[in-house]
């Protein structure tokens, strides 16, 4: 895989096409907040309890201006048979030749696999909601996380070494309300008090 990218870095733009066939590229969310994820596979059932997490806070996040943005190492037609008919209302990207997952320096693990299998409240979680495992779910990649800002710099990065694990929601809270004191202006300074001659000395 490629190199690690490191905060503070400007983000490296790519050109994928979303399940429906259209071609997305990141730097057109230039001036918002994005959230950049990385899932194995369109049938993975960790991917998929992570993407209906997202979904229930994409509300909240867009009024925060922040937007999401999520690779799969899948078809465009696997991305489209596994998550087209459920309501995900961010950008579903397609890296069947892993070209983005290289650029990112994403990383392969069977242990941080395995040790994503033995993540028993996850999978359980994930099997609850009906999220099962396809062929694909067992790909050794791991999930990967960047928090970019408006002006396309790279604010944190996570490289999980848990196949079950993302970035923590409460770090995206603390990203975007950094970001929003960043973005307000600050006050208007206090006009000056003027000096006046004294009269009459």
């Amino acid at each position: 895989m490629g190199d690690r990218v490191r905060p503070g870095e400007t983000l490296r733009d790519f050109q994928l096409k979303d399940l429906h066939g259209q071609s997305v590229r990141l730097s057109d969310f230039r001036g918002k907040r994005v959230l950049l994820s990385f899932f194995r596979d369109a049938g993975c059932p960790f991917c998929n309890l992570r993407l209906f997490e997202l979904t229930s806070r994409y509300n909240h996040y867009q009024q925060q201006g922040l937007e999401i943005v999520t690779v799969f190492y899948s078809t465009p037609h696997t991305v489209k048979r596994f998550l087209g008919n459920r309501n995900r209302p961010f950008a579903l990207l397609a890296d069947p030749e892993k070209d983005v997952f290289r650029l990112y320096g994403v990383e392969s693990s069977w242990g941080a696999l395995m040790k994503g299998m033995f993540n028993f409240p996850r999978m359980m979680s994930a099997f609850a909601k009906g999220f099962l495992p396809s062929a694909g779910a067992f790909k050794p990649l791991m999930p990967a996380d960047f928090l970019i800002d408006q002006t396309g710099k790279v604010r944190a990065t996570y490289y999980s070494r848990d196949a079950a694990r993302h970035i923590s929601l409460k770090l995206v809270d603390r990203f975007i309300a950094a970001t929003e004191k960043l973005d307000t202006p600050a006050p208007a300074a206090a006009p000056r008090p003027q000096l006046r001659a004294a009269v009459g000395a």
